[in-house]
């Protein structure tokens, strides 16, 4: 594993069942405002991709709770045939991520250039670096995850993986 992109949580549980059903066919889906300001992108339209911001529900609060650093959080949702334009988060330093749909198109991060550096497609729980540039060039199914965002660096969260105090069990 290399831990400068992702670190695998494989242990995480949680109830994937009822995080589905609080985004499936919710209404408040709405196109990605930070595409929105700084590359004027209707996400929604022009990317098949949009934001459910701050949802809320028991299962949502337990899995927040879980984590020992201050969070938000939200669904994301890629339509088949959509584009997650690549980018560099600008508040969040790194996500938690939760595959809702079977089968996602992997994650992938580039250098300065475009050239991709790595790529990772998600079996589980996974927490993303979101300071490295990356996106999701090719969706063929839907796409939809949950996020627990942090703002701690990327390196401290690290550490709290290694010292096992990112999450309680």
């Amino acid at each position: 594993m290399d831990d400068r992109y992702i670190i695998p949580l494989p242990d995480f549980k949680y109830d994937h069942q009822a995080l589905f059903d609080v985004q499936d066919n919710n209404e408040n889906y709405v196109a990605n405002p930070h595409f929105k300001k700084s590359r004027n992108l209707d996400t929604s339209k022009d990317n098949l991709f949009s934001d459910f911001f701050n949802p809320s529900s028991p299962v949502i609060e337990e899995i927040k709770n879980k984590f020992n650093f201050k969070t938000d959080c939200k669904f994301t949702r890629v339509l088949a045939g959509g584009v997650l334009p690549s980018h560099i988060d600008p508040k969040r330093t790194a996500v938690v991520m939760f595959p809702i749909t079977d089968g996602p198109s992997p994650i992938v991060y580039y250098d300065e250039n475009k050239n991709k550096l790595f790529e990772y497609t998600y079996t589980g729980v996974t927490l993303i670096n979101a300071k490295i540039e990356h996106g999701v060039p090719v969706n063929k199914s839907d796409r939809i995850f949950f996020q627990v965002n942090s703002y701690l660096p990327w390196e401290q969260l690290v550490t709290m993986y290694k010292e096992n105090t990112l999450y309680e069990q």
